[in-house]
């Protein structure tokens, strides 16, 4: 046997080789995202439980941080106040698993002085601004 024909036999050994790393690879690709999917429905169902348990207790305090910010800002925070109300309802509803994401509506509007005051027209989405 010469050079060319070593040559060639550990090239179709190498070849060999590669594609059962290859098989292998796509095994171990298979068995993690198998892994990962297990992993993020477990996150969602413990997203869920919490939001069943405690959404309500998230949206009264963001009802109450905005109620207040209103107030202390005397009412030009009130629009941001009230989207952050929305978004937080509208979040949390989603996460839960208990059936009453259908529902469940958001927070009553903030009452009070600032209550009286109707928001900017020109008020950026954004309050840092």
């Amino acid at each position: 046997m010469g050079f060319l024909d070593k040559a060639k036999q550990a090239l179709d050994e190498a070849k060999v080789k590669a594609a059962e790393a290859a098989e292998q690879a796509k095994v171990v690709a298979a068995k993690a995202g198998d892994k990962a999917g297990e992993l993020a429905n477990q996150a969602k169902e413990t997203a869920g439980d919490l939001a069943d348990k405690h959404g309500d207790k998230v949206t009264g305090a963001v009802a109450s941080a905005g109620t207040f910010v209103a107030e202390k800002s005397g009412g030009k925070l009130e629009g941001v106040a009230t989207k952050a109300e929305g978004l937080t309802a509208k979040a949390v509803d989603s996460l839960k698993t208990d059936g009453s994401a259908e529902a469940a509506t958001p927070p009553p509007p903030p009452t009070g002085p600032a209550a009286d005051v109707p928001p900017p027209e020109d008020m950026p989405d954004d309050p840092s601004i």
